[in-house]
């Protein structure tokens, strides 16, 4: 999750650069095929450096309970470093680099924002302006989902007796907003459903082939069965005692 997380913030970053570029300077230099790719490359590389570090901090996390001699064990850091400075100064690296993007994009995005407003429609393609607005939509997700992600998670782990003092329905609001990250993935199909008109175009088309193959499968299997049916008649035997019984029986 650390590791999607982070690329996907360097990816916002620079689509919300290539916006400004597109929207704002559109006879200037824009990203070219090899521009994306380096990008990606960068990105993927930016998750690893500052995801790997999660492989050796987390672990088992063993505590005491209220119950003497009994043990609590859960996913979270491991015993080797949970009285350690590491996992503090991990966070708190991760809460800023996620925190950074917040300006950056707010800045890029008034900007462009600011330019659509000036010149209306004379000055930007439709399509361009429709996609800038969705891209916005992603990446204002996105922080809505990152940023009390990370500021929650830094809390943890200053105050390490919080879940101690949280009665059940804070415990609940709380580890709600902790796990609120989770729903960025699942907002994103949303806000391309609602606003672009290219997306929703491919995802009826997917619809209308996975139909046309159930309804082919279907007359496939109905065919082969009629087939089956007309090839291999069942012959049906009468007992010879069985025709006597019934036929004393109706006399």
């Amino acid at each position: 999750m650390v590791f999607t997380t982070n690329s996907s913030a360097y990816i916002l970053v620079v689509i919300a650069f290539d916006r400004y570029r597109k929207v704002c300077k559109p006879l200037k230099r824009q990203l070219t095929s090899t521009n994306t790719k380096v990008c990606c490359i960068t990105a993927t590389i930016l998750g690893l450096l500052t995801s790997w570090p999660c492989l050796i901090l987390y672990g088992i996390y063993t505590d005491d309970t209220e119950i003497p001699g009994a043990k609590q064990i859960r996913c979270w850091t491991g015993d080797d470093y949970k009285y350690t400075v590491y996992p503090k100064v991990y966070y708190i690296v991760l809460y800023i680099f996620n925190f950074l993007v917040l300006p950056i994009l707010f800045i890029v995005y008034v900007h462009i924002l600011r330019f659509l407003h000036t010149h209306g429609k004379s000055g930007v393609r439709v399509k361009t302006k429709k996609t800038t607005i969705t891209l916005l939509a992603v990446s204002v997700a996105f922080l809505l989902s990152a940023i009390p992600h990370y500021s929650l998670v830094v809390t943890t782990r200053f105050q390490e007796d919080l879940n101690c003092k949280m009665t059940f329905t804070e415990g609940f609001v709380f580890y709600t907003f902790v796990f609120s990250i989770l729903l960025n993935n699942s907002v994103n199909p949303l806000i391309y459903g609602c606003l672009d008109t290219q997306f929703k175009r491919e995802m009826v088309n997917i619809w209308q082939i996975c139909r046309k193959d159930i309804r082919d499968a279907t007359s496939r299997i109905d065919t082969q069965s009629m087939e089956l049916d007309s090839r291999d008649p069942v012959p049906i035997y009468v007992h010879q005692h069985a025709q006597y019984s019934e036929t004393s029986f109706n006399d």
